[in-house]
């Protein structure tokens, strides 16, 4: 029944044509790009007890690799009791014990505390708030009472894997990042089966500007999250609009203390793409379970239409920050994002060396750009928009043969500034029929 609802409602608003072609895109499997054939193993049936790990007490004495502390906050509202209990126990679960749990309850009664006490483990900080201020205000409350390092965000009724906060504590402690995001998956209500998982790429700034790929799980310094808060003004996408105004306050950040001459010379808005992967750090892990209820965007888009609204306002303030000339457009997958740049995306992205598009040979993808040794789209029916729509997406790639790419007329010279700092943009509109051009 849901995805009957969700075709339909496809179909309302992108008319036939486009449906057909998404609907044949789920059912041909010769179709699928290089992002998909990694997910082959999804969808299967697990059990609670293999998602929940076995409960880990809080030891006397944290080990050596255990020394930084991380903060999840979880803001609840007339939660699931057992819902509840699942999320609370996969932090429990965690093989890395130095953690503190902060949930900002606005429910009406305090039955979620009483359930957080039965636990008996100081790690869990219980909060009750007097109103129900949304989202954003309600997570910002949990936070008064974080103490850790870092500090993550973990939704009322979504599931940690064991080894979450290890992994993203372990990449904290090697890389000093600012911000640190995983894989997710989705899981049923009855976590007993899991699907639609999402496997991301090294931070790509493009991509997060058509969509908040990095979502679940997410860590961010504390010190940094302190400075931004959530806004209120932005609840149902109260995290897309945090990642893309942390990506502005990494940059002020960068101006002040790297050395590169050339680089201290960037104005701002700049963005290179080296500098950023190794502030914003990727564990190509699934870590996370988004449960996927009836009334969940994770399972129905248009559950939460206010949310897709407020996404293209956050990305709207964004570019107003940088004074970049653009106007955000909804695309036809709910949740993305196109950016129309004024006049044009050379005069107004300085950081953009080139754009590149794919070789289409008999309604097929012949070649594209390469993105974490990936070869992105080949094979795939170029009406397809591929995994999680990326072939329909802009981001960022490492490559592409030279009669694929646009240039900048200053990148032209090999070893140019632009080349050496700038981004290779790949452009979904851009194709080369038959051969190259």
């Amino acid at each position: 029944m849901s995805y009957i609802r969700r075709t339909l409602s496809y179909m309302k608003r992108n008319g036939p044509v486009s449906t057909f072609w998404a609907v044949a895109e789920r059912k041909d499997k010769t179709g699928m790009d290089a992002w998909q054939r990694r997910t082959l193993k999804y969808p299967h049936k697990v059990s609670p007890s293999s998602l929940i790990g076995e409960r880990k007490d809080k030891p006397e004495e944290f080990s050596k690799e255990e020394g930084m502390c991380v903060s999840i906050l979880v803001p609840a509202y007339e939660t699931d009791v057992v819902f509840f209990k699942q999320m609370v126990e996969s932090v429990l679960g965690q093989t890395y014990r130095n953690w503190q749990l902060v949930i900002a309850d606005a429910s009406a009664d305090e039955d979620l505390g009483q359930i957080a006490a039965s636990y008996n483990d100081d790690r869990i900080e219980y909060v009750h708030l007097s109103l129900n201020e949304g989202i954003s205000d309600n997570t910002n409350a949990a936070f008064e009472h974080a103490r850790g390092e870092y500090t993550g965000f973990l939704d009322h009724d979504d599931i940690l894997a064991p080894e979450a906060l290890s992994e993203v504590m372990k990449l904290a402690a090697v890389q000093g990042c600012d911000i640190i995001y995983t894989d997710e998956d989705k899981v049923n209500e009855e976590l007993t089966f899991l699907f639609e998982p999402n496997v991301k790429p090294k931070f790509n700034l493009d991509l997060l500007l058509t969509n908040n790929y990095i979502c679940h799980f997410t860590v961010i310094k504390t010190g940094l999250f302190k400075k931004l808060r959530l806004r209120h003004e932005f609840d149902g996408a109260q995290d897309y609009d945090l990642m893309l105004r942390a990506v502005t306050g990494i940059e002020w950040i960068r101006t002040e203390l790297i050395a590169d001459d050339d680089i201290r010379e960037l104005p701002y808005g700049f963005f290179p793409a080296d500098y950023f992967r190794s502030r914003i750090g990727h564990v190509p892990r699934i870590l996370y379970h988004w449960r996927a209820g009836q009334n969940s965007t994770a399972d129905n888009p248009d559950a939460k239409r206010y949310a897709y609204e407020a996404g293209k306002r956050a990305l709207k303030d964004f570019y107003d920050q940088l004074e970049w000339d653009t106007e955000v457009l909804h695309t036809s997958h709910l949740g993305f994002y196109e950016t129309r740049y004024i006049p044009d995306i050379f005069s107004v992205r300085k950081d953009i060396w080139g754009i590149c598009g794919r070789a289409v040979l008999h309604g097929r993808v012949a070649e594209g750009p390469v993105l974490g040794g990936i070869k992105l789209f080949e094979g795939m029916n170029y009406h397809y928009s591929g995994y999680l729509h990326r072939a329909s997406l802009y981001m960022d790639v490492d490559k592409a043969a030279e009669y694929l790419i646009k240039e900048r007329n200053a990148a032209k010279k090999a070893g140019s500034f632009e080349k050496k700092h700038g981004r290779l943009l790949y452009d979904p509109k851009l194709l080369i029929r038959s051969g190259k051009r």
